[in-house]
């Protein structure tokens, strides 16, 4: 007679429901993080882009 056994039942979907839980906390906030690197990137390709074009309008100034 094995006694405890309707415990053993239940821990393999509790155990699913945290994993399935953590996996899309995880997977959240590897997003939310990609889209703060978008946004620095983009705003410093906007910055080298005006300097780019500061330059170019310096170099044409000295040619002058």
């Amino acid at each position: 007679m094995v006694i405890g056994n309707h415990h053993q039942r239940g821990g393999a979907i509790y155990f699913l429901f945290v994993a399935i839980a953590l996996f899309g906390a995880v997977s959240w906030a590897m997003l939310q993080s990609s889209r703060t690197s978008t946004g620095i990137i983009n705003g410093e390709t906007d910055k080298a882009a005006a300097t780019a074009a500061a330059d170019c309008a310096n170099a044409a100034a000295l040619a002058e």
